[in-house]
């Protein structure tokens, strides 16, 4: 991942959207094209987009599609039109400052480089909310296209750590791919070894994992 497109999460939610395992009905999809759903929780809310993040896991080879889970829950609360307060890459030259910032689920930011598939023809991102529209589709906030650029983001890291660091663990791999996520790929020096704010993001991480996973019966990996 370059540098110019570190920094792009945004951490919204607070940990009360993982909370709860759900009540003794439960009442969201079970299965996934047919293949039991193991990310279930229970929770209209958090399950919204298992199936979506399952797919397009499986389809970049990424190994745990819980982590994305958690990073959807950090990075956005759940909330397909979450934006960020803030524009980490600054204002692009051309752009406002709204354009500029971090967009959907995964909290991509096209002026850091991402969402390239989500711009308009004058090159601006296209900021559609409205679901019914034909822009809908490549909009940043788009679930299906926000949440498969997020997985891309986090494939091109690990692969690049991969090539510079090689012989840790997968486990490790995945870790240090969020860090490469969060922090950009200099923020990561070795198996398991990464910087402070890379570290934070990690465990910022990993605690909603832990949440999502308790409530889903889900092996915890790390």
């Amino acid at each position: 991942m370059l540098v110019a497109a570190a920094s792009f999460g945004c951490e919204f939610g607070d940990s009360s959207d993982t909370g709860s395992t759900g009540t003794a009905t439960c009442d969201t999809v079970a299965e996934c094209g047919g293949a039991a759903n193991p990310l279930r929780t229970c929770v209209a809310k958090q399950d919204a987009y298992d199936c979506q993040i399952i797919s397009l896991t499986q389809a970049a080879s990424e190994p745990d599609a819980m982590i994305f889970k958690a990073q959807v829950s950090l990075e956005s609360a759940f909330d397909v039109i979450a934006i960020s307060p803030d524009a980490p890459c600054g204002t692009k030259v051309g752009w406002t400052i709204d354009e500029s910032k971090s967009f959907g689920l995964m909290q991509l930011t096209p002026a850091c480089g991402w969402l390239k598939k989500a711009l308009l023809p004058s090159g601006h991102p296209n900021l559609e909310r409205d679901e019914t529209t034909p822009l809908w589709a490549t909009s940043v906030f788009n679930p299906t296209l926000n949440v498969d650029e997020g997985v891309r983001a986090v494939q091109v890291g690990r692969a690049s750590v991969m090539k510079d660091f090689p012989g840790c663990t997968e486990a490790q791999y995945t870790l240090m791919a969020l860090s490469a996520f969060n922090q950009g790929e200099s923020s990561v020096s070795g198996c398991g070894m990464v910087s402070k704010n890379g570290q934070n993001y990690i465990a910022a991480v990993l605690m909603r994992y832990q949440l999502l996973a308790r409530a889903a019966g889900y092996d915890y990996r790390y």
